[in-house]
């Protein structure tokens, strides 16, 4: 039996290309890449410059966090760590992530914004609820898996990112941001931002194949650290909508019927 080839999505909307990716406004990139909201000048871990004892006491506990966390070597080993540090926050604190990001984007388009937050929701309090499900219970099927080598960086650039924060703020708040996407992008192998995330000019998350795209991947040098060097999606090389999976399914579903006609009824 012949397999069914995989279906690219390169012009499926060629003539969309252009227009759509021109319509992705940079504030609402930023919005979505910039995790960290610190100032870039000088920012080092061996030195802590802030004039507050409490954030510079802060950073030291995340730094050291995350040095153990790198010695991880498999999901089961970081899903047990992020438990044990997420335990230690309170159940208001990603409710703060939350109005975090609703204030930051206050000033954006309503109707974009209200198709937006509910997906920030899903991403904050959905992967804090099944970590801490999944922390519980002891994991789930595959947790012996050896975590994606992109792992170790992503923990010397968050104790980086916390310990430039503790200059001005105690970076505690960041550090459960990067805690939950760590969850999500190396014990779930998801994308940081869920499936199905609007873009500007309708544009969204997908997945398929066991894919994932994101119209902004390759925007993640732009901002530093941001989550995107180290997402598992990849950036789509054509505009997706909602309407895209539906599209797919149709062309997939005459491929099959092609394929059955070719290789079954001659």
């Amino acid at each position: 039996m012949r397999r069914t080839p995989r279906i690219k999505i390169s012009g499926l909307f060629k003539g969309l290309k252009k227009r759509i990716r021109g319509e992705l406004n940079d504030d609402i990139v930023t919005a979505f890449l910039d995790v960290s909201d610190v100032d870039m000048q000088n920012g080092t871990i061996s030195e802590i410059e802030s004039s507050d004892p409490a954030f510079r006491e802060s950073a030291e506990k995340i730094i050291a966090s995350c040095r153990r966390m790198k010695s991880c070597r498999t999901k089961g080993e970081l899903l047990f760590i992020l438990g044990e540090e997420v335990m230690k926050y309170s159940l208001k604190d990603p409710e703060e992530m939350y109005a975090n990001f609703e204030r930051k984007t206050r000033n954006i388009s309503g109707t974009y914004r209200n198709k937006l937050l509910p997906k920030v929701h899903e991403q904050i309090f959905e992967a804090h609820h099944l970590l801490l499900l999944l922390y519980r219970q002891g994991g789930f099927e595959g947790m012996e898996k050896h975590l994606n080598v992109r792992y170790y960086d992503y923990c010397d650039m968050v104790a980086e990112s916390c310990s430039v924060k503790a200059r001005l703020n105690d970076p505690r708040i960041l550090y459960l941001k990067y805690l939950l996407a760590a969850f999500t992008m190396f014990v779930c192998e998801e994308p940081a931002h869920p499936v199905g995330t609007p873009f500007p000019g309708g544009q969204t998350i997908d997945k398929w194949d066991g894919v994932c795209y994101c119209p902004i991947r390759d925007k993640a040098d732009d901002v530093p650290y941001s989550l995107c060097p180290f997402c598992p999606a990849v950036q789509s090389d054509e505009p997706i909508y909602p309407w895209s999976g539906s599209v797919r399914r149709k062309k997939e579903k005459q491929e099959c019927l092609e394929n059955y006609r070719t290789n079954f009824k001659g």
